[in-house]
């Protein structure tokens, strides 16, 4: 199964912190990482200085004209249509193979699971009681592909020419569109163990379960990427070293 991420430049950090994570656990080889032009050389560095192991791809569509994309903004809204053309590539039934998309202000704490639902979500409820809506920060597909293409190809056809920064009336991203789009579409699909697939709300605000070991942490329900890496650095889930950063300019 390969790991999927994308980053421009203003998420560089956060997802150079998963990428150390994806080493530290010796998956960083299925890591294959989607960058715009202005962050595809700091990519690069930071495999080439590091010894990690991802494919690095250069996609012009996830191009900013500036490096910052706080959730609900219009660039935020220029990043979700680039990762809703992404998930159509990946999950396109001619070239298809298991994957994992994860948004880059992820990060793992444990090793993956050996067994995986044929498509899962991560929950982006706020406790741990209730299932909540799908969140599209992390996106697990098995089988089958034609599921997420086809809800992809949706998303983009019936809703990109509406889509406007919140908090316009009109306001829909990719969340708001596949929590409409899957009961629409009676696709069946699972949702992720919340206490396993951690979401920012339970992560940052909620004591954890006892006795629990999370998969994985998502750091959403927290805007700016600044904020983002000071609370998983509180949390000690900060895992690349600030002299790595360094040396690769970050």
């Amino acid at each position: 199964m390969k790991i999927v991420t994308m980053s421009t430049l203003g998420t560089g950090r956060l997802v150079a912190n998963l990428l150390a994570s994806c080493q530290l656990l010796g998956i960083d080889h299925q890591v294959e990482l989607y960058c715009d032009a202005a962050f595809y050389e700091y990519a690069k560095r930071f495999n080439y200085k590091l010894g990690i192991q991802a494919k690095v791809h250069e996609r012009p569509s996830i191009a900013l004209p500036c490096n910052v994309a706080d959730w609900g903004s219009c660039h935020f809204m220029r990043v979700v249509r680039a990762k809703l053309d992404l998930l159509v590539d990946v999950s396109h039934p001619d070239r298809f193979e298991p994957f994992l998309y994860l948004d880059a202000d992820t990060v793992f704490l444990h090793r993956l699971p050996q067994a995986w639902p044929g498509l899962a979500f991560q929950s982006d409820a706020r406790d741990f009681e209730q299932p909540g809506e799908v969140c599209m920060g992390c996106v697990c597909c098995m089988a089958p592909a034609r599921s997420v293409w086809l809800l992809a190809q949706e998303w983009i056809i019936g809703n990109c020419v509406t889509w406007q920064p919140a908090p316009s009336a009109n306001y829909f991203d990719d969340q708001t569109a596949v929590n409409q789009v899957l009961p629409a579409m009676h696709r069946s699909f699972e949702l992720l163990d919340p206490a396993l697939w951690l979401n920012g709300a339970r992560a940052f605000d909620l004591p954890q379960k006892p006795d629990v070991e999370p998969i994985l942490v998502h750091a959403n329900w927290r805007i700016g990427a600044k904020r983002k890496e000071a609370e998983l650095r509180a949390k000690g889930w900060w895992l690349v070293s600030d002299e790595s950063l360094a040396r690769c300019g970050l």
